[in-house]
C-alpha cells in the first residue's frame, strides 16, 4: 500500500497528501469516497483508488461533509470519470450545504483580515470549485448502507450545514472539519474559517458523546483511542469560550 494510502481499519483507508485528507471505503458492493479534496488532487485520488486494488468503475458513492473547496474540488471530475469507464457513482451532500454547493460557493465567508485576507484573495483560484450537480441530500440521522450502517450527523459550526458520518458498529467517526489534528494536537474547529465557534463546540460535544474508538478528520493524522482525547479538547474549548 502506498505512502499516500494509509490503512485505518480493514477496508477503510486514508488518502493523504496535499493539505486535506479524503477517505476511501472498500465495501463488498463497491468503493465509497468521503470528501473529494481540491481540484489539484484528482491524480492523487485516482492513484489511491488504483493502489487499493479496486478500479474507478467500482466507485459507487461520494459523500461530502461540507461546502469548502478543499473537500469538494474533485467531486465533479471523479463522477464524470467514473461514469466514463462504465461506473455508476452517485454524489450525496449535506442538506444544509446543498444550495451553496449547487452555486459553486462556500457556505460561509472567512473572517480574515490584513495580510491573511490578501493571501487568501491571491490564492482564491486554488479553493474554487464549479457548481455541483448531486444525486441526493443527506439528513440528520439518516443511515447509509456503508460499513454495515453509516449514520449522518448534522454538525454545524465549521460551516452552517457541516455533517459528519459515524459507523456505530466500528466506533469509527468521519468528522470532516468538526475536529482537526495539526502537529499531533487535536482541536475543535475554531478561528477565522469557523462560521460559529459556539455551534462548533455543541457539535464537537455531540460527537465526543459517541465515544468513538477512531476519529478521521479532514486535516491531520487519524487518532486511535479517540474518546479520551476528544473529551479533553472539548472541555478545554468550552473553558476557553466561557473565559471569552
Amino acid at each position: 500500500m502506498s505512502a499516500r494510502l494509509l490503512p485505518v481499519l480493514p477496508g477503510v483507508m486514508q488518502i493523504r497528501g496535499g493539505i486535506v485528507n479524503c477517505y476511501l471505503i472498500a465495501d463488498a458492493d463497491g468503493l465509497v469516497l468521503i470528501d473529494a479534496g481540491m481540484r489539484a488532487d484528482m491524480r492523487r485520488i485516482l492513484q489511491a483508488i488504483d493502489a487499493s486494488g479496486r478500479a474507478l468503475r467500482d466507485l459507487r458513492l461520494i459523500l461530502i461533509t461540507h461546502a469548502d473547496g478543499d473537500h469538494v474540488g474533485c467531486a465533479a471530475q471523479l463522477l464524470a470519470a467514473a461514469w466514463a469507464v462504465g461506473g455508476a457513482a452517485r454524489l450525496c451532500v449535506p442538506a444544509g450545504e446543498a444550495a451553496p454547493l449547487a452555486a459553486g460557493k462556500s457556505s460561509r465567508e472567512l473572517r480574515a483580515h490584513g495580510l491573511l485576507k490578501v493571501a487568501l484573495q491571491l490564492t482564491a483560484k486554488l479553493w474554487a470549485f464549479k457548481p455541483l450537480e448531486f444525486d441526493a441530500t443527506l439528513a440528520d440521522g439518516e443511515l447509509l448502507p456503508v460499513l454495515g450502517g453509516l449514520r449522518v450527523l448534522n454538525t454545524p459550526g465549521h460551516t452552517p450545514g457541516h455533517c459528519s458520518f459515524y459507523a456505530d458498529g466500528l466506533g469509527l467517526l468521519f468528522a470532516g472539519d468538526a475536529f482537526k489534528n495539526f502537529g499531533g494536537r487535536l482541536q475543535v474547529s475554531d478561528g477565522m474559517n469557523t462560521w460559529d465557534e459556539r455551534a462548533a463546540l455543541h457539535s464537537a460535544t455531540r460527537l465526543s458523546a459517541l465515544a468513538p474508538a477512531v476519529i478521521c478528520m479532514g486535516h491531520g493524522p487519524v487518532v486511535q483511542d479517540a474518546a479520551p482525547a476528544m473529551q479533553r479538547v472539548v472541555m478545554a474549548h468550552k473553558l476557553r469560550l466561557e473565559a471569552g
